[in-house]
Protein backbone atom coordinates (compact mmCIF):
# COMPACT_ATOMS: atom_id res chain seq x y z
CA UNK A 1 0.00 0.00 0.00
CA UNK A 2 3.05 2.07 0.55
CA UNK A 3 6.12 3.21 -1.50
CA UNK A 4 8.66 0.75 -1.01
CA UNK A 5 12.06 2.78 0.85
CA UNK A 6 14.34 2.44 -2.59
CA UNK A 7 11.46 4.77 -4.16
CA UNK A 8 11.34 7.63 -1.56
CA UNK A 9 14.34 10.00 -2.25
CA UNK A 10 15.56 11.55 1.40
CA UNK A 11 15.55 15.21 1.34
CA UNK A 12 19.22 16.72 0.72
CA UNK A 13 21.29 16.62 4.00
CA UNK A 14 21.14 20.59 5.79
CA UNK A 15 24.02 19.97 8.32
CA UNK A 16 27.22 18.28 7.94
CA UNK A 17 27.39 14.15 8.19
CA UNK A 18 28.49 12.97 11.82
CA UNK A 19 31.92 11.92 10.73
CA UNK A 20 33.10 14.66 9.30
CA UNK A 21 31.85 16.81 12.36
CA UNK A 22 33.97 14.58 14.93
CA UNK A 23 36.80 13.68 12.55
CA UNK A 24 37.48 16.59 10.18
CA UNK A 25 35.30 19.72 11.52
CA UNK A 26 37.16 22.27 8.85
CA UNK A 27 35.06 25.41 10.05
CA UNK A 28 33.63 26.86 12.60
CA UNK A 29 30.41 25.92 12.69
CA UNK A 30 31.79 22.26 12.68
CA UNK A 31 34.21 23.32 15.45
CA UNK A 32 31.54 25.27 17.32
CA UNK A 33 29.15 21.98 16.78
CA UNK A 34 31.91 19.24 17.97
CA UNK A 35 32.07 21.41 20.77
CA UNK A 36 28.52 21.40 21.95
CA UNK A 37 28.41 17.71 21.61
CA UNK A 38 31.34 16.88 23.64
CA UNK A 39 29.92 19.88 26.71
CA UNK A 40 26.73 18.36 26.46
CA UNK A 41 27.79 14.70 26.74
CA UNK A 42 30.25 15.19 29.24
CA UNK A 43 28.29 18.17 31.48
CA UNK A 44 24.98 17.64 30.52
CA UNK A 45 22.96 14.18 29.23
CA UNK A 46 25.18 12.11 31.33
CA UNK A 47 24.60 13.90 34.73
CA UNK A 48 20.35 14.74 33.75
CA UNK A 49 20.16 11.02 33.58
CA UNK A 50 21.86 10.49 37.00
CA UNK A 51 19.97 12.97 38.60
CA UNK A 52 16.75 11.68 37.22
CA UNK A 53 17.69 7.60 37.96
CA UNK A 54 18.32 8.76 41.61
CA UNK A 55 15.35 11.53 42.48
CA UNK A 56 12.76 9.85 39.60
CA UNK A 57 11.08 7.24 40.99
CA UNK A 58 9.34 6.90 37.71
CA UNK A 59 12.04 6.76 35.57
CA UNK A 60 12.87 2.78 36.09
CA UNK A 61 9.12 2.33 34.14
CA UNK A 62 9.88 5.02 32.17
CA UNK A 63 12.75 3.12 31.22
CA UNK A 64 11.00 0.00 30.57
CA UNK A 65 8.86 1.37 28.27
CA UNK A 66 11.52 2.42 25.79
CA UNK A 67 13.47 0.82 22.90
CA UNK A 68 16.02 -1.14 24.09
CA UNK A 69 19.06 0.41 22.36
CA UNK A 70 17.76 3.50 24.00
CA UNK A 71 16.75 2.15 27.46
CA UNK A 72 20.61 0.93 27.35
CA UNK A 73 22.57 4.21 26.59
CA UNK A 74 20.77 6.04 29.13
CA UNK A 75 21.56 3.48 32.09
CA UNK A 76 25.14 3.41 30.75
CA UNK A 77 25.59 6.82 31.47
CA UNK A 78 23.68 6.73 34.89
CA UNK A 79 26.26 3.54 35.21
CA UNK A 80 29.07 5.93 34.09
CA UNK A 81 28.50 8.71 36.33
CA UNK A 82 27.50 6.79 39.84
CA UNK A 83 29.20 3.11 39.56
CA UNK A 84 32.23 2.88 37.04
CA UNK A 85 33.64 6.19 36.62
CA UNK A 86 32.62 8.06 39.78
CA UNK A 87 34.27 10.98 41.19
CA UNK A 88 34.23 11.62 44.84
CA UNK A 89 36.67 14.66 45.40
CA UNK A 90 38.68 18.00 43.25
CA UNK A 91 41.42 15.77 42.25
CA UNK A 92 39.50 13.32 41.03
CA UNK A 93 38.18 16.06 39.00
CA UNK A 94 41.74 17.19 38.06
CA UNK A 95 42.14 13.92 36.97
CA UNK A 96 39.46 13.63 34.71
CA UNK A 97 40.01 16.61 33.12
CA UNK A 98 43.67 15.95 32.17
CA UNK A 99 42.82 12.17 30.73
CA UNK A 100 40.31 13.84 29.33
CA UNK A 101 42.75 16.30 27.75
CA UNK A 102 44.93 13.41 26.24
CA UNK A 103 41.61 11.68 25.17
CA UNK A 104 41.33 14.16 22.88
CA UNK A 105 44.45 14.52 21.95
CA UNK A 106 44.58 10.70 20.91
CA UNK A 107 42.07 10.80 19.02
CA UNK A 108 44.14 13.99 16.66
CA UNK A 109 46.98 11.25 16.86
CA UNK A 110 44.50 8.34 15.57
CA UNK A 111 43.49 10.31 12.33
CA UNK A 112 47.43 11.48 11.90
CA UNK A 113 48.04 7.60 11.63
CA UNK A 114 45.13 6.54 10.02
CA UNK A 115 45.48 9.30 7.31
CA UNK A 116 48.88 10.69 6.94
CA UNK A 117 49.79 13.94 5.89
CA UNK A 118 50.15 12.39 2.28
CA UNK A 119 47.16 10.68 2.18
CA UNK A 120 45.15 10.59 -1.06
CA UNK A 121 41.50 10.13 -1.71
CA UNK A 122 40.43 6.72 -3.85
CA UNK A 123 40.48 9.45 -7.31
CA UNK A 124 44.84 9.94 -6.35
CA UNK A 125 43.74 13.64 -4.80
CA UNK A 126 45.58 15.09 -1.46
CA UNK A 127 43.30 14.46 1.29
CA UNK A 128 44.55 16.85 3.05
CA UNK A 129 43.37 20.17 0.93
CA UNK A 130 41.80 23.00 1.55
CA UNK A 131 39.22 23.22 3.22
CA UNK A 132 40.56 20.22 5.46
CA UNK A 133 43.93 20.97 6.96
CA UNK A 134 46.25 18.77 8.87
CA UNK A 135 45.59 18.02 12.01
CA UNK A 136 48.53 18.66 14.55
CA UNK A 137 48.48 16.51 18.10
CA UNK A 138 50.59 17.98 20.85
CA UNK A 139 51.68 17.15 24.25
CA UNK A 140 50.23 18.55 27.80
CA UNK A 141 52.56 20.81 29.17
CA UNK A 142 52.10 22.42 31.87
CA UNK A 143 53.30 25.93 31.92
CA UNK A 144 51.13 26.45 28.49
CA UNK A 145 48.57 28.80 30.06
CA UNK A 146 45.68 27.62 27.23
CA UNK A 147 46.48 23.77 28.69
CA UNK A 148 46.24 25.01 32.28
CA UNK A 149 43.47 26.33 31.53
CA UNK A 150 41.34 23.91 30.06
CA UNK A 151 41.98 21.41 32.54
CA UNK A 152 40.89 24.16 35.57
CA UNK A 153 37.71 24.65 33.57
CA UNK A 154 37.12 20.93 32.72
CA UNK A 155 37.71 20.51 36.22
CA UNK A 156 35.66 22.90 37.92
CA UNK A 157 32.64 22.01 35.44
CA UNK A 158 32.93 18.29 36.88
CA UNK A 159 33.21 19.81 40.19
CA UNK A 160 30.01 21.15 39.99
CA UNK A 161 28.72 18.05 38.73
CA UNK A 162 29.95 15.82 40.54
CA UNK A 163 29.09 17.82 44.38
CA UNK A 164 25.52 17.50 42.87
CA UNK A 165 25.65 13.95 43.06
CA UNK A 166 27.74 13.03 45.74
CA UNK A 167 25.25 14.66 47.57
CA UNK A 168 22.62 13.05 46.56
CA UNK A 169 24.14 9.32 46.69
CA UNK A 170 25.63 9.79 50.43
Amino acid sequence: MTVHYGASVDPPEKSAPECTLHRFPHNINHCLSVARSEFDGNFEKGPAVAKRFIEDDGFAAELKKMAAPEAVVLLRQAEAMMITKPIVDYAGCVAWARAYFDERNNAIRSIITWLPENATTKEGNPFWMPPKRFPAAFAFDPKDTLHQSFVASAAILKVQITNFLSARLL
